[in-house]
């Protein structure tokens, strides 16, 4: 079981557990960091970073951040826009799904373009509205979307012969609409005219520059204009097109906003543009974006959030508390704080910026290069890749690095680099003598506070509690370049090599890391994997590792999960690991093998015993114990996830919330498995919420039990009306009865026995609910 060091009393696990989202309820945590886009209802601002949706309330000034648990399709939007006739804000997500969001926040899905079988460019480019209609620039024509029916209305297929090609721009003026392709810019007369016939588009088309890719299109007094490079305007104005407008490179954008034009070119500043295209005005404001409400113009800041400048109040920047944009490598835990290494390799470092985000009191910080003052111990540093707190130090962590060693941290300052130079040669550099070589992972403090770690091409070091330094070099680990994952296990330790050489190693230390003579250990690789049946696996990559309570140690590999059990026996020859085989239960007798050919990237294991493995592209799955039976599954579909792809899982055992880590963002689940007490009382059981209010539909969770225990609930009458056994030190309830009825408002009694026969134990607890 991956361990996290956690010291709370039972009065403040009471309190952090009543103040936390209750089971099953999910919590998104994504990076609002980059604002490069504005849009503004009659309530709200809105602005788009990162690919999320953020608003500030014009009346409150308060910000609130938007997600799927929102009521909103999926996280990751592409662009939006605003209707100001049908009032209704147009979101589009980078899969070309579609929602339009009223002015309540009401959301109805489009899901057409999404779900169109056709192997043809589905992404959209542009969004232009024109009385009750949105139009759509496509990668294989123009969509139309009836705002007020909320449901697509046409589909125009422009090119040649009725061919399916990629619009990058879509505009309108009194009397033609236009289209624009990779070479040339199509054009239909609005009236009179049969838009779904191709023929119409071919009315006197406009080249365009041979040495210019022209995005998005706009037409104003009489002339087009399109964006190039992301940092010019181009103008198609008699005949020929021109320069109209320069800003720094992927910065420049174009809008309407009431009768005159905002343009934005970064540190070229917010210009204002009369409905005749003369310049009126320039604020020197640094923006991506620009737009004007009332006597407040709001524009988008990039790192610095939503902008709103008034000339009497001057300016006012909004930005939620929110997870940097960074690789989220791995997750780790301090007391209710919660850290995130965002660093990443593979044959060598990703130059990922030196950034360890955490999340405090319910708000984002991070430390960088900067506030921890890197610069007086190396010239730079990449690719944070574990975390370790320091056991007995409150103040003090450690963190491993992809090429620059280990850091100690104390209050928020860099106190100690170890590299190569300064170890007697204990950490290693892969180029011997190049300190910016030095590769470590796996950060792990032992019940001993000893510090150990993985160092690839070396083998496993470790920082015992005295500040000495010790090698274990084995063998079979002096040529992993990958070594990751260090599991200090209940019995055994164990490590994986993730490539080149992938494949798991396990070693007994015998209690002496200062003497390798009395070590066992064993290297698995490709083709010593042996299941029961006799097959030789040979998985081409081995990404993580743990250890459930039952001893058995659970391995994500690219062609699915690799179970050793019976572990005592691991350094036997003819030792033989294990695939959970899932009975077909059709009547053949036969059954599959867990999870065959799925690529799995992160496997953690519950207080319950319980098995959360994530996969590359195929969501989450929780088993039960033995494996063998899908507790629940996850995906883009039935989950706020952004994406199938989970990179890392990390569990909270104190509160059960469990983290997956993907490419868009962080997202945590609240599971009904926690952290048991060894010995439970009277007063450590509790549940909550409690009282349950008359509203409230959700899970009534009884926490503070022993592993395994018996729970009864009876009612006044003594009448039984729930019983179960925990996961952990938890067990959830419904507030249902055995016939599957809500239980009526009253008293309830929890009876709990432990589940050692030998050491028999009751504990009693109530709960309140109010109907």
């Amino acid at each position: 079981m991956k361990r996290f060091f956690v010291l709370f009393s039972v009065v403040l696990q009471c309190m952090m557990l009543s103040a936390l989202s209750q089971m099953g309820e999910w919590e998104a945590y994504l990076s609002y960091q980059s604002t490069d886009a504005v849009e503004a209802n009659t309530e709200n601002v809105f602005a788009l970073a990162n690919g999320h949706l953020y608003a500030v309330n014009r009346k409150t000034g308060l910000c609130k951040s938007f997600s799927k648990m929102d009521g909103l399709s999926d996280n990751t939007i592409q662009l939006f826009g605003y209707s100001e006739q049908a009032d209704v804000m147009v979101l589009v997500y980078a899969n070309a799904n579609i929602d339009l969001m009223t002015n309540n926040n009401t959301v109805y899905n489009i899901p057409d373009i999404k779900d169109k079988n056709w192997s043809v460019d589905k992404t959209i480019y542009q969004i232009y509205f024109e009385d009750d209609y949105a139009f759509l620039a496509c990668g294989f024509g123009v969509v139309v979307i009836d705002l007020t029916k909320k449901e697509i209305k046409d589909t125009y297929i422009i090119g040649q012969n009725a061919q399916k090609v990629p619009i990058y721009g879509f505009a309108g003026d009194e009397d033609y609409y236009y289209a624009l392709s990779e070479n040339q810019v199509f054009r239909a007369l609005k009236k009179n005219s049969n838009l779904l016939d191709f023929n119409v588009w071919q009315d006197s088309p406009i080249d365009l520059p041979i040495y210019m890719s022209l995005r998005k299109l706009y037409a104003a007094n009489g002339t087009l204009l399109s964006i190039h490079e992301t940092s010019t305007i181009m103008q198609y104005s008699n005949g020929q097109w021109k320069t109209f407008y320069e800003g720094d490179p992927k910065t420049v954008s174009w809008r309407k906003s009431g009768s005159n034009y905002y343009v934005t070119g970064g540190s070229k500043g917010i210009n204002v543009y009369s409905s005749d295209l003369q310049l009126l005005q320039t604020y020197n404001l640094y923006a991506l974006d620009a737009l004007r409400v009332d006597n407040d113009i709001w524009f988008a800041v990039s790192a610095q959030g939503l902008g709103q400048y008034n000339v009497v109040h001057g300016l006012t920047l909004h930005l939620p508390s929110s997870i940097p944009h960074v690789p989220l490598k791995e997750v780790a835990f301090r007391d209710d704080e919660l850290y995130v290494a965002s660093g990443g390799y593979w044959i060598d470092r990703f130059q990922n910026a030196c950034v360890i985000p955490y999340l405090k009191n319910g708000q984002w910080k991070q430390h960088t290069a900067y506030t921890m003052q890197t610069s007086k111990w190396t010239n730079f540093v990449y690719d944070v890749t574990s975390i370790a707190f320091h056991p007995s130090q409150a103040n003090t962590f450690y963190f491993s690095s992809w090429g620059e060693g280990l850091f100690e941290v104390t209050n928020g300052i860099i106190t100690r680099q170890f590299n190569e130079s300064n170890t007697n040669g204990a950490l290693t550099s892969a180029i011997p003598g190049n300190d910016h070589y030095v590769r470590v992972d796996g950060l792990q403090f032992d019940d001993l506070g000893n510090l150990w770690m993985l160092n690839a091409m070396s083998g496993i070091k470790v920082l015992d509690k005295n500040q000495q330094w010790h090698q274990l070099t084995y063998p079979p680990l002096q040529n992993c370049p990958g070594l990751r994952h260090l599991l200090l296990g209940s019995k055994l330790n164990w490590c994986v090599d993730a490539r080149y050489m992938p494949g798991v190693f396990v070693f007994s230390h015998n209690g002496t890391i200062d003497d390798m003579s009395d070590d066992k250990y064993r290297f698995f690789g490709a083709g010593q994997f042996v299941d029961k049946d006799g097959n030789a696996l040979s998985p081409n990559y081995v990404y993580d590792i743990d250890e459930g309570t039952d001893g058995a140690v659970w391995v994500a590999t690219d062609i699915g999960p690799i179970v050793f059990t019976a572990t005592n026996k691991v350094f036997d020859r003819n030792y033989r690991c294990t695939r959970i085989k899932i009975p077909r239960n059709d009547g053949t007798g036969l059954a599959d093998y867990l999870l065959d050919g799925v690529s799995v990237l992160t496997v953690a294991i519950d207080a319950g015993n319980r098995k959360w493995l994530g996969t590359s592209d195929n969501g989450v799955y929780l088993l039960s114990p033995d494996g063998k039976e899908t507790l629940l599954h996850f995906t883009t579909e039935n989950s706020p996830l952004s994406s199938n792809e989970v990179l890392d899982i990390a569990i909270q055992e104190l509160t059960g919330e469990v983290f997956f880590s993907t490419p868009d963002g962080l997202f945590s689940y609240r599971s009904d498995a926690l952290q048991a007490e060894e010995i439970a009382s009277n007063q450590t059981v509790y549940a909550f919420p409690n009282p349950v209010r008359p509203e409230y539909g959700g899970l009534i969770t009884i926490a503070g039990l022993e592993a395994d225990s018996k729970v009864w609930i009876t009612d006044a009458s003594a009448n039984v009306v729930f019983e179960g056994i925990s996961n952990g030190g938890s067990l959830s309830w419904n507030g249902r009865n055995a016939s599957g009825q809500m239980v009526s408002g009253g008293v309830y009694f929890v009876l709990v026995s432990n589940a050692d026969s030998n050491q028999h134990r009751s504990v009693a607890t109530k709960i309140l609910i109010v109907r």
